[in-house]
């Protein structure tokens, strides 16, 4: 296991996060003014940290974004962004990694399926401390939400198994890391490696995220291609094939994962 960096940024942020309940990482490309998630969430900006690939990025996103802290991964790709996180930060640390396009967090109104309504900034912070919490309670280090924005599928439950999107992933660091084999998909794999070794996740049926990452121009958008995607999907239904399979009920490459842990588990 790859031993941790002492260097955790100056000694005035390094108190600072020692003093959060949990951090909230934004790994941002070519968007320094539209860094969704500081306004839409309703937190305060010194729950936030954005992480970029270099200096001269750094230098845009502090301009645009004053007084929130600005990381440099000096790393270049979704995968070796994220695992560079899980790197920095100790095993044991709250963080939540949040696409910067994330326009917020949606709650059913009600036992029925009547529409969604927006989280506020209190509702938001209870919903990450009750993640955490039952991530523990569960012995489990990944915990998120429902992973599209249409209220008709959701439910009031809370479920071991789901699928964990990678557009809000709450995770308690520990030697797992992202897998590079994959591009886009990493939230699948990320999700199966929980599974497989902690049995369970935690999702929260009754919440969902929004955010246009498929139209928004800049980050990972630009590098999207269909051919690039169908490896990932190859690779993922060769490695789980017993949970992984492509969902038909839809064209292109989509995938749902199906998992269901043996007798005994």
């Amino acid at each position: 296991m790859k031993k941790k960096s002492s260097k955790l940024g100056s000694p005035k942020t390094s108190v600072a996060r020692a003093k959060r309940p949990y951090t909230i990482i934004v790994p941002s490309k070519g968007r320094y003014e539209k860094v969704k998630p500081l306004q839409s969430l309703g937190l305060p900006l010194e729950n936030f940290i954005i992480c970029v690939n270099d200096d001269e990025e750094k230098a845009k996103y502090e301009a645009a974004n004053p007084g929130v802290e600005i990381l440099v991964s000096n790393k270049t790709g979704c995968m070796p962004n994220r695992n560079f996180l899980l790197d920095y930060f100790p095993e044991g640390s709250k963080i939540i990694m949040v696409d910067d396009d994330v326009e917020g967090l949606f709650m059913q109104k009600g036992p029925g399926r009547e529409g969604l309504v927006k989280m506020s900034g209190d509702e938001v912070d209870e919903l990450i401390r009750k993640g955490f919490e039952m991530c523990e309670k569960n012995g489990t280090k990944l915990w998120g939400v429902y992973p599209t924005y249409n209220h008709y599928f959701m439910s009031r439950t809370i479920v071991p198994h789901g699928f964990i999107v990678g557009m809000w992933m709450g995770i308690i660091v520990s030697d797992e890391r992202f897998d590079t084999n994959v591009k886009f998909k990493d939230d699948y794999a990320f999700t199966c490696q929980h599974i497989v070794r902690y049995k369970k996740v935690v999702r929260f049926n009754y919440i969902c995220v929004k955010a246009q990452y498929l139209t928004n121009a800049g980050g990972s958008a630009d590098f999207r291609t269909d051919k690039v995607i169908e490896q990932d999907v190859e690779y993922l239904i060769q490695k789980y094939p017993n949970w992984i399979m492509r969902n038909n009920k839809r064209k292109g490459n989509e995938i749902l994962l199906k998992f269901r842990p043996k007798k005994g588990d």
